[in-house]
């Protein structure tokens, strides 16, 4: 059990992060740009000037950078600074059977969000929204083998860009099968 505290608490403290990244992003001066983490091609930029071996994938127009506050986990913006995404895969110390659903049950009573409902952007998946911290979390995947997306901007002006953002992430997955 204690395992599985700290677990969510890794995740509490990732969610958190994943927040105020995408508020400073959002509230950021767009003058404020950063060309060599933004792609230029469908489906890699490069993660550091510094180390050219490195590549993260990334869709066109969208930054990418590894999320300090969590292991296995990107946080994306898109151009416009309108939209950030982080996405984590959730694999790492889970022990018993956990499916998208008991999970995301799970997270969204530890950090007092709303009950997660089927998601209407990916199948099989569960979301809940967390009001106070400006985020929705969308947990998918298979049973054990789990990914959680937050999302902080998303709104009917951003949610084309969001589909596309999902058709991506459904590439990269196909690619990696």
């Amino acid at each position: 059990m204690k395992k599985r505290n700290s677990l969510f608490g890794i995740l509490t403290l990732g969610l958190l992060s994943t927040a105020v990244f995408a508020e400073d992003a959002l509230n950021s001066n767009a003058e404020k740009t950063t060309p060599d983490k933004v792609s230029t091609t469908f489906e890699v930029a490069q993660a550091n000037s510094s180390d050219t071996k490195s590549v993260l994938p990334c869709p066109f127009g969208w930054s990418v950078e590894p999320n300090p506050s969590l292991d296995n986990s990107l946080s994306y913006l898109n151009a416009q600074k309108t939209l950030a995404v982080s996405v984590t895969s959730i694999t790492k110390g889970l022990q018993s059977l956990v499916t998208p659903q008991s999970y995301a049950r799970v997270a969204s009573e530890q950090m007092q969000c709303q009950v997660p409902e089927i998601s209407n952007l990916i199948e099989g998946a569960w979301s809940f929204d967390c009001p106070k911290d400006k985020v929705e979390a969308i947990v998918f995947g298979d049973n054990n083998n789990l990914v959680l997306l937050v999302i902080s901007g998303r709104n009917a002006d951003t949610e084309k860009e969001l589909e596309g953002f999902i058709k991506f992430l459904a590439y990269e997955a196909k690619k990696r099968d």
